[in-house]
């Protein structure tokens, strides 16, 4: 026997190891390419976005259509955009969120780790510091699964089936007996509930699916075996009917009975949950469903399902059903079963699932939370086989089939579900030019394939592997009547006819030629064919009238009508900067041109003399002005690749839908587009291809709007955690004028980016500019009645049915208000009117005053003139007087005296005689004069001192002739000033009346009355002698007496009277008025004047 060598051994060993670690290498990029799966229009969620935990324990939509997430650190809440997180009970209660459920009433359920809660969302409250906090009801330390069915009972799965009933007037869950058989040594847990349509309850627990009937009796499919981890089981009921069922490794979709079908007596009814047939399923495949009531299917797959760790269940509302397992998701549409893996992007170890309002579904599991947008896009890329993630071009050949031209030549073919790629025979380092497609497959059939070096074209290719090993069939380059080698662009006109541009490091190189059908050279186009030097056509298109058109990489484009070029520029219209990087025949006949700079143009009839386009940007909408591709749907809404993703544009509505990475796209930077046979839009990017496949405008859905916080004057209000639509804050303080208003919509399409509207009624009538800001600040509100108003407009730019409203009312300031100005006015009325009341008595007081002063000085200019005209009469009578009484008296007394000096002489004894007569004289002449310096006395003006001057004359006549004399005055005597001039003839008229009684009544008695009666100055005077007749006409001219008394009472405006008759007594009567002979103060008498 032969001895190996230790050395050998060693080499053997070595080879054996070199190929067990290639065969396992092998094996391994086996399994990864088969596992390998397209990118899904996927996003996922983590705390890093503001979710609470990304270990997510279940998902819920409730009414208002807010996505509610479980953690396993609180509970979080999204709207589309934000994520809310709060805490469950008081401080100290444990985290972690199970699920949630919203009953019909609107109370929230929520089952934690510390049992179960309720909360009524019109009663949340915010936390003042840290995380918002529920202000949930604790209500049992059982937890599990909540539902409340269509007969209004609401149960709680748990250890036991509990049902929250009312005892007493007490709520609170009780248990409820569902009289099933016990199993030994298993636990009692219900893992899963669900209603079906025909109102059966269906519970999955770990001894059986019970199926508990709307007449309250118990169908039970009892386990083979016992389910120790409940969390593995889930339970949906179908659209259709049917039950579907997943425990561990197994699914079982069952077709239950009818309900009148089932005629045993309760409370229990066994059945059993064995399947009747096994069905194998396969991706991709259809899958065959029980149809028969009673018939139980088990699907079965040895990796797929007995190997995995089944979840959960859920059904669509487009009918699919969704199976998460650990590592991956199942659908089932419409019978077909596709698989989905994390290598997709969901996340790992996939739980409960829940579509939210815009068809989205949430895939909850413990690295985040996964939307998966059905309508996105759906990429490719190295993981699926291709050889880049670069891709250049896209092509289809005859057969339908997509072809996608990369980097370093390589080229490659999608077969529905993965890409193969190869390379072709074009050389070894070959690049393309910048911007190139370098793909064409022509309509015989023949592939193209551009270089920076030189053109290629296979002919005779019948399957798309010949490629990797076929020699070209033709290389062509400037020998062939190229411009130059650097290849561009190609194009194959209705016709036929091959047109390629090339570009190179100098102008020198740019330049068109066109190779006929037939035609083994190709000709180049000159400056006589229309195109000037130096341009090289970086996009072409065919219109309607057969007319070619280019587009120039330095910009501009030309029209070819079969015989020679037309160039148009910015003088008709175009872009002045920017290349024209594709353009696009659509539908109705309408060309589209993009522009690296200006966006999108549109040239509506392409066969005018004169151009007329219209232009789409940026300002209608558009993602980007930089567009470097365009295609359109079979709904005729048009597609631009920009450098920041796709925009779908719809030239009938104006509106703009804008897709990203976030929808699934491959990468932002689209360099090209197709539209496939079938109807799907392609996009290549620089990392990877998209497909999308179109679906008809939905229906506009009004996003919804609620107001998420408000503060007054920096104090944050109460309100509601789940937005209110409406808050009245009635009446405000006029320093409560500053309002900080939160809003928030509510859309879940991806890449939807709400914008708001508002305006504040009372202040602005008109809505304001669309903005994606959430809040609005009012600083400086004047008092007045206000109404806010907030609308949430999605991309489609449809508003909110309805805005949220916030009402209001700022008053004014105390001294603002109506009541106040009101009594202010009212107190200003009163203050004009006393103090017009003042001013008007006041000025009623100095015009009175004035008038008075003016009547004193009327009266002081009267009394000075009658005083003036007082002393002209007392000088005539003081002259008078002397001339009269002195006067003659003197005459008379010189008379006597010569008479009595001349008998002296002559010794006459009559001397004697006359001497007594001077002396009468004389003395007469005293009292004449007495009685003028008495009336002209200013000391004497009182008509006292006229009283006591009668008195006193009276008493030294009337004593002499034995007769007594009596006087009376009143009060006012004393009191009342008379002028000079009426005191004497006063006085005179007094001593007149006195020395005719004495000289001629022989009366005994005679009484004078001196008063001031009712303004008149009365003088009475009487006697009790012999009268005379008063009424003899002729009695006055026996003397001056009578006369001269009258004429004095005349003078001064009196009344003189005197009543006698013969034998009678007499009574003389002189009346004055006070007004015409009283002296005022400032007469010149009372002050001591003349």
């Amino acid at each position: 026997m032969a001895i190996i060598g230790t050395s050998s051994v060693f080499q053997f060993h070595n080879k054996f190891q070199f190929l067990k670690v290639g065969f396992v290498l092998m094996l391994v990029t086996l399994l990864v390419s088969v596992a390998a799966a397209k990118r899904l229009p996927v996003k996922t969620f983590t705390s890093a976005d503001g979710l609470g935990s990304s270990f997510v324990d279940s998902i819920y939509r409730d009414s208002r259509g807010f996505m509610w997430f479980a953690t396993r650190d609180g509970l979080s809440r999204f709207d589309g955009s934000n994520f809310v997180n709060y805490q469950i009970g008081e401080q100290g209660t444990s985290p972690g969120v199970e699920n949630i459920y919203e009953s019909r009433n609107g109370t929230y359920w929520i089952s934690t780790t510390g049992g179960s809660f309720r909360f009524d969302p019109n009663s949340v409250s915010r936390s003042s510091s840290g995380p918002p906090t529920l202000n949930a009801e604790f209500i049992t330390l059982a937890r599990g699964q909540f539902l409340e069915d269509s007969a209004g009972n609401f149960w709680l799965g748990s250890g036991k089936l509990l049902r929250y009933e009312e005892s007493n007037g007490v709520f609170a869950f009780r248990e409820f007996d569902l009289h099933l058989p016990p199993r030994a040594n298993t636990s009692f847990v219900i893992a899963d509930m669900t209603e079906a349509s025909d109102g059966s309850l269906w519970i999955n627990t770990s001894w059986g699916v019970a199926r508990r009937l709307p007449d309250s009796r118990v169908v039970f499919y009892p386990h083979e075996r016992g389910i120790i981890n409940s969390g593995n089981s889930s339970t949906l009921a179908d659209k259709s009917g049917r039950l579907w069922l997943t425990r561990r490794g197994q699914i079982l979709v069952i077709k239950p009975e009818a309900i009148e079908s089932i005629t045993e007596a309760g409370p229990v009814i066994m059945r059993s949950l064995v399947p009747n047939e096994v069905v194998a399923i396969e991706p991709e495949e259809h899958v065959i469903l029980p149809k028969k009531a009673g018939d139980i299917f088990e699907l079965a797959n040895e990796k797929y399902v007995k190997a995995s760790n089944q979840k959960r269940l859920m059904q669509t509302t487009d009918g699919n059903i969704w199976l998460t397992s650990e590592d991956q998701l199942l659908e089932f549409d419409d019978g077909v079963l596709h698989l989905h893996t994390e290598a997709e992007g969901l996340t790992n170890v996939m739980g409960r699932m829940e579509e939210d309002a815009a068809g989205n579904l949430w895939i909850g599991g413990q690295t985040g939370a996964s939307r998966l947008d059905r309508s996105g896009l759906v990429s490719f890329g190295i993981e699926d086989g291709a050889n880049s993630s670069r891709f250049y071009a896209i092509s289809e050949d005859r057969d339908g089939s997509i072809y996608f031209a990369g980097r370093d030549s390589y080229l490659n073919r999608f077969d529905g579900n993965r890409l193969k790629g190869l390379r072709p025979q074009v050389g070894p380092n070959v690049q393309t030019v910048w911007t190139s497609r370098p793909l064409l497959i022509a309509s015989n059939g023949a592939w193209w394939v551009l270089t920076g070096e030189k053109l290629f074209r296979f002919s005779g290719i019948t399957d798309f592997s010949q490629l990797a090993d076929r020699v070209p069939t033709k290389v062509y380059t400037t020998d062939d009547g190229l411009r130059s080698n650097g290849m561009f662009q190609i194009y194959e006109d209705s016709g036929g006819d091959i047109w390629v541009s090339t570009r190179g490091p100098t102008s020198s190189a740019h330049g068109l030629a066109r190779l006929a059908k037939g035609e083994d050279r190709f000709v180049t186009i000159t400056e006589a064919d229309g195109i000037s030097e130096g341009r090289s056509p970086a996009s072409f298109a065919e219109d309607s009238y057969g007319n070619l058109w280019v587009g120039f990489y330095e910009g501009g484009i030309a029209r070819f009508d079969g015989e020679r070029f037309i160039e148009f520029g910015k003088a008709d219209g175009l872009p002045a900067s920017g290349f024209i990087s594709d353009i696009l025949l659509d539908k109705k006949g309408r060309l589209w041109l993009s522009s690296t700079n200006a966006g999108l143009l549109r040239l509506i009839d392409p066969s005018a003399k004169t151009l007329v386009f219209d232009y789409f940007n940026t300002t209608n909408g558009l993602s980007s002005n930089n567009i470097r591709t365009i295609t359109e749907d079979r709904f005729g809404r048009i597609y631009t690749g920009t450098a920041r993703g796709i925009d779908r544009f719809s030239p009938e509505t104006g509106l703009v839908k804008h897709y990203s990475v976030n929808d699934g796209l491959a990468a932002d930077f689209v360099v090209d587009s197709h539209c496939d046979k079938n109807g799907h839009l392609w996009f290549a990017t620089n990392d990877g291809v998209s497909r999308l496949i179109p679906q008809p405008d939905e229906r506009a859905v009004a996003p919804r709007v609620f107001l998420g916080g408000l503060k007054i004057a920096g104090v944050e209000q109460a309100i509601s955690e789940l937005g209110n639509t409406a808050i009245e804050k009635g009446e405000l303080a006029h320093t409560e004028n500053n309002l900080q208003i939160d809003f928030f919509g509510l859309d879940f399409r991806a890449g939807e980016t709400l914008r708001y509207q508002y305006k504040l009624e009372g202040a602005d009538s008109e809505w304001s500019l669309p903005t994606e800001q959430r809040s609005v600040t009012f600083a400086r509100l004047q008092p007045g009645n206000y109404r806010f108003l907030v609308r949430a407009l999605n991309s489609s730019n449809v508003a909110s049915e309805s805005p949220a409203v916030v009402t209001f009312k700022i008053l004014p300031p105390i001294w603002q208000r109506w009541w106040f100005v009101a009594l202010m006015l009212l107190l200003a009325i009163v203050i004009v009117v006393l103090v017009f009341r003042y001013r008007t008595t006041r000025l009623r007081e100095i015009n009175t005053a004035l008038a008075e002063a003016r009547d004193a000085e009327e009266r002081v200019r009267r009394s000075n003139e009658e005083r003036l005209v007082e002393l002209e009469t007392v000088r005539s009578r003081i002259a008078t007087d002397l001339h009269d009484d002195i006067g003659a008296s003197l005459t008379q007394i010189a008379i006597l005296s010569e008479v009595a000096q001349t008998q002296a002489k002559h010794g006459d004894n009559g001397a004697q005689t006359h001497l007594a007569r001077i002396t009468d004289v004389s003395n007469e002449l005293v009292g004449t004069m007495s009685d003028i310096v008495w009336s002209i006395n200013p000391s004497k003006d009182h008509l006292s001192d006229l009283s006591q001057r009668m008195r006193r004359f009276a008493a030294d006549i009337l004593a002499a002739r034995s007769m007594r004399f009596h006087f009376h005055g009143n009060d006012e005597v004393a009191a009342t000033v008379i002028n000079s001039n009426v005191r004497r003839e006063v006085f005179l008229i007094f001593k007149e009346s006195i020395n005719n009684i004495v000289k001629h009544s022989n009366a005994q008695n005679v009484w004078v009355d001196l008063n001031v009666v009712a303004g008149n100055i009365k003088l009475i005077i009487r006697d009790d002698g012999d009268g005379f007749d008063a009424l003899n006409e002729n009695i006055g001219d026996s003397g001056n007496g009578l006369n001269s008394m009258r004429r004095r009472s005349k003078e001064m405006g009196g009344v003189f009277d005197v009543r006698s008759q013969p034998g009678a007594p007499t009574t003389v009567l002189v009346s004055f008025p006070v007004d015409k002979v009283v002296m005022s103060n400032d007469s010149p008498a009372r002050t001591g004047g003349s």
